[in-house]
């Protein structure tokens, strides 16, 4: 069995199609930093 794991991304794609605004708008009200360095986990 294969688990695959949502990222920022795919996050970001959600909430756009369901509360239908556009990225900028998402990543703003969400107050996502970007340029941050984020740790990923991976399992494999």
């Amino acid at each position: 069995m294969i688990v695959y794991y949502l990222d920022l991304a795919d996050y970001l794609a959600i909430v756009t199609e369901v509360t239908g605004l556009d990225v900028e708008t998402a990543i703003r009200v969400a107050n996502l930093d970007l340029a941050a360095p984020r740790p990923t986990a991976r399992m494999g």
